[in-house]
């Protein structure tokens, strides 16, 4: 049952991101609030906003599909650059936490409000 649980979380995090629910920031847009950063290799950064960043559980956030698949939504400004990591702010049970995805190690590590480091993938 566990295993069928996680691919239904694996599948819901690639429909979220498939559905375009990423509002990409513009550079001049300073003052819109945002909940992920893409960095690149030539120290470009790209902000934007995922509405549903609330997950119950530690179990239940996005996975390394969820990566892949935003890698594929960057505007094609972007098409270009080499993405380096990318950093997703959420909730995890109602406290904030850090989501951190290393594209050239293919991992993550989530992180708590204190920057301490809580689980490596």
């Amino acid at each position: 049952m566990y295993n069928q649980n996680k691919i239904i979380s694996i599948r819901e995090n690639i429909m979220e991101i498939s559905k375009n629910n990423i509002s990409w920031i513009e550079t001049w847009e300073t003052n819109k609030s945002h909940n992920i950063e893409v960095g690149f290799d030539n120290h470009k950064l790209l902000k934007g906003f995922i509405s549903n960043n609330v997950y119950p559980t530690l179990n239940n956030v996005p996975s390394k599909e969820f990566f892949s698949n935003l890698k594929k939504q960057i505007p094609k400004l972007y098409i270009e650059d080499e993405i380096i990591y990318a950093e997703l702010n959420c909730f995890i049970d109602n406290e904030p936490y850090k989501i951190q995805f290393d594209y050239a190690k293919d991992c993550w590590i989530i992180k708590d409000k204190d920057d301490t480091i809580i689980e490596k993938r």
